[in-house]
């Protein structure tokens, strides 16, 4: 985890530079349908929310509470002059305890920055910090194992995945454990 904090503390004006031109359609997509699941002001805790652009800031301006937290303080000194009405927190997600509860829980593009078995845990905890009817949107990565990079925009990074079958396996592991309800229709 320590490679992964320093090295976003290293890049963060260079992956700042890429993400900001760079909308990714497919979160953007997700957001904008969660607006029509979920009425703003509502509250949204973002984990890994990097520099704040583009979900963070999409989120804001839907009229969403956002929270952010991200594991470089480098990253979320960016976040809070891109995007001035959300909160940042520095912190590691896999530790991270919130004060209070939302109504969606985020995490895209960050999950698979934590070991497998983390990955699990902290979507279970979590689930905990829902409100009743509350939604989770998060990605994984569907390579299996470990993989590291020597060199991402100048910086090592490492990341993990648990393939699509280990994918499924955790969120299933969810659904049957009542933490969330499978809902690909959404």
């Amino acid at each position: 985890k320590q490679i992964i904090s320093s090295s976003y503390n290293h890049i963060a004006p260079t992956y700042h530079a890429w993400t900001s031109p760079r909308p990714t359609t497919t979160r953007s997509d997700y957001i904008s349908r969660l607006s029509s699941l979920l009425a703003p002001p509502a509250a949204v805790l973002e984990l890994g929310c990097g520099a704040g652009i583009p979900a963070t800031r999409q989120l804001v301006e839907l009229g969403y509470n956002v929270t952010g937290v991200d594991v470089s303080d480098s990253m979320i000194r960016i976040a809070r002059t891109e995007v001035p009405d959300a909160e940042f927190m520095v912190s590691d997600m896999a530790s991270f305890v919130p004060t209070k509860k939302y109504s969606c829980v985020m995490a895209f593009y960050s999950l698979w920055h934590l070991p497998p078995a983390e990955q699990s845990e902290l979507l279970q905890r979590a689930a905990g910090w829902l409100e009743p009817g509350g939604w989770m949107l998060f990605n994984l990565m569907t390579v299996e194992g470990e993989l590291k990079m020597g060199d991402w925009m100048g910086a090592p990074m490492i990341s993990w995945g648990q393939g699509v079958e280990g994918n499924q396996a955790m969120v299933k592991k969810l659904v049957d454990a009542g933490l969330i309800e499978d809902d690909n229709e959404a």
